[in-house]
């Protein structure tokens, strides 16, 4: 046998192979004894050999080839010398942690927002109430993620921070890594809800009348402090509302995450690719199940808390305009 590739006993989730030898089966004693074989010590030193172990079969697998079991007998791949523990349930069957994944989803999000804040006001600001020179090139890039398919926004992530990549050498000059890590996990996220993130902002500073701003720069009140004292209050609520739609985006981000980041156990592995794991796993669409539900909840949270904070902008800017 030659091994091609190998692969860490905790990197992923065990290979099952399943055996079983039907009943209406041609050859239906050798199946049998094949089967009885894989059980036997002979069989079992020659599986962890290459490093596989059989659990053991059903009751009758090897009872001949009048009753063969109709219930299947599973081989399990893993690494030379690293044998696993039989699963015991959907979580140790995928190897997939629920509570890690609804942790780092949470923490992905949260920093994706904040990260993106001061950059997505200071863009929003600018469509809002400027012109200048590359307006429509800056508009393209900030809004390019909410039409590019998200594996593609990923590959696009990948090309430029990897190590290869036109920052990526530069940063691991500073021993910063991207690709493949929280980080990555966290820039993929946040570049996907930054589209969303910006047209809320800049909708709440549109809703803002400008000439509040004309009115406090007549009474000698520099731009800056107009845009702190004045300007910024009454945007407040939007841009609350655009960090909540932008951690909602967050929080069901797959595509560009799983390209820059992986999908690694405890690292990257935010619900959605929890949930694409245990739907791959045997044994894993019932733990799927909860996170699903929790990801909805979430969701429904976020949007609930974007509605109501769009709301009291525009109460609040109705109750300042009758002032």
């Amino acid at each position: 046998v030659r091994v091609a590739l190998r692969v860490e006993s905790d990197a992923a989730p065990p290979v099952v192979y399943v055996a079983a030898v039907p009943r209406a089966a041609e050859r239906a004693a050798e199946a049998a004894s094949f089967l009885a074989f894989l059980t036997s010590a002979e069989g079992q030193a020659v599986l962890s050999r290459y490093g596989f172990e059989a659990a053991a079969p059903p009751a009758g697998a090897a009872a001949g080839a009048a009753e063969p079991s109709p219930e299947p007998g599973p081989v399990r791949g893993g690494v030379p010398g690293e044998p696993r523990a039989a699963p015991s349930g959907p979580v140790a069957t995928s190897g997939v942690d629920l509570g890690s994944a609804v942790r780092l989803s949470l923490v992905v999000a949260l920093a994706a927002v904040l990260l993106g804040l001061v950059p997505a006001v200071a863009v929003g600001w600018l469509f809002a109430r400027r012109e200048f020179p590359g307006r429509t090139v800056l508009s393209l890039l900030v809004l390019g993620p909410l039409v590019l398919p998200p594996v593609v926004t990923g590959y696009l992530l990948l090309e430029v921070l990897g190590r290869q990549g036109l920052l990526g050498g530069a940063l691991a000059v500073f021993g910063v890594s991207v690709p493949f890590t929280l980080l990555g996990a966290v820039v993929a996220a946040g570049v996907v809800g930054f589209p969303l993130y910006v047209m809320s902002i800049r909708g709440a500073f549109e809703a803002v009348d400008v000439r509040y701003e004309e009115v406090s720069w007549t009474l000698g009140v520099p731009p800056r402090r107009t845009f702190t004292r004045v300007v910024l209050p009454l945007a407040l609520p939007g841009i609350a509302a655009g960090a909540v739609l932008a951690f909602a985006r967050a929080l069901g981000e797959f595509g560009a995450t799983v390209v820059l980041a992986g999908n690694i156990e405890g690292e990257t592995r935010t619900i959605a690719l929890a949930v694409y794991a245990l739907l791959e796993a045997p044994g894993g669409r019932e733990a799927a199940r909860g996170l699903v539900l929790a990801s909805v909840v979430l969701s429904l949270l976020g949007l609930v808390g974007y509605e109501a904070l769009s709301r009291r902008q525009r109460r609040r800017l109705e109750r300042f305009g009758g002032e």
